[in-house]
């Protein structure tokens, strides 16, 4: 990225297709997943990173920080228990310019749905997928299969209960 704070419009057109690493360890009590990364966090290498972006003034509400973080502080999750990672791994302008194939390629989304099952359960811990828009049936469909649907449109794998 160049020197300035946001982003060029060159620098945009080049992050597509980039990823974001996750922000996984060991321990962690939830782990937030969103649909694909969106080309600012590609270039600033931050989970979440555009403008305007609610992620982070919403986990500070519902308490889990206890201050909003910038993305930029993203690390400082991981001390809080808390992970990020995504469904799809390549950054995009627009979530709408995935296509189900990439959700379903090669059963990836499928396996990881059973993974993160799996994780939850042994983990005793709660998986939170975000950015289902109103529409986008693409990402409806996905979630959907993942867990419980809600009206505000989220959908979490929550723990076993049979789980030790």
């Amino acid at each position: 990225m160049s020197g300035s704070v946001r982003p060029t419009a060159a620098e945009l057109a080049a992050a597509a297709g980039r990823r974001v690493p996750d922000l996984i360890r060991p321990g962690l009590d939830v782990l937030f997943c969103g649909i694909n990364p969106s080309l600012y966090s590609a270039v600033v290498q931050h989970h979440f990173a555009r403008p305007g972006n609610r992620f982070w003034r919403t986990l500070h509400a519902a308490g889990f920080t206890e201050r909003v973080l910038a993305p930029s502080q993203q690390g400082e999750l991981l001390e809080a228990g808390i992970g990020l990672t995504n469904v799809v791994a390549r950054a995009s302008a627009s979530a709408e310019e995935l296509g189900p194939e990439e959700y379903r390629r090669g059963g990836i989304a499928t396996a990881m749905i059973e993974q993160l099952k799996r994780f939850a359960t042994s983990r005793r811990i709660y998986i939170i997928f975000v950015q289902a828009d109103r529409g986008d049936e693409a990402a409806i469909c996905l979630y959907t299969k993942l867990g419980q649907r809600e009206d505000v449109m989220h959908f979490d794998i929550r723990p076993s209960k049979g789980a030790a």
